[in-house]
């Protein structure tokens, strides 16, 4: 249990809207993990329940962590935010934003701030 909320409940709680500085890859993704096992839970039990709203809800109130978590992860990469939006392009946008997201980030501090593998003392 330790896990999600490490890397899941963590970056909902405390960084619900921050679109400022980076994350590495490994914290982008393991919120990806949990945040698909948390959707497919709670659609299961919407299911179960017969409350079809519940997975809306849900998917709703994640939006917004999630689109801040993939501008961090962008940022890892040295590029800005916006190229979020290129997830809009049909099918070649979001191939390259993939791409990115699972790219190595900057060594070392880049502009949008430390590098995140590195512990601050």
């Amino acid at each position: 249990m330790e896990s999600i909320n490490k890397w899941f409940v963590y970056q909902v709680a405390e960084h619900y809207a921050d679109f400022d500085g980076r994350v590495s890859r490994e914290q982008f993704w393991m919120y990806v993990l949990w945040h698909f096992i948390t959707i497919m839970v709670i659609a299961i039990v919407g299911g179960i329940l017969d409350v079809p709203g519940l997975f809306l809800l849900a998917s709703l109130a994640l939006i917004i962590p999630s689109i801040a978590i993939t501008v961090r992860r962008l940022h890892d990469t040295g590029r800005s935010g916006w190229w979020y939006l290129l997830n809009f392009v049909p099918l070649i946008g979001a191939i390259i934003v993939l791409v990115w997201l699972v790219s190595k980030g900057d060594l070392g501090p880049n502009s949008h701030g430390a590098d995140p593998l590195v512990v601050s003392s």
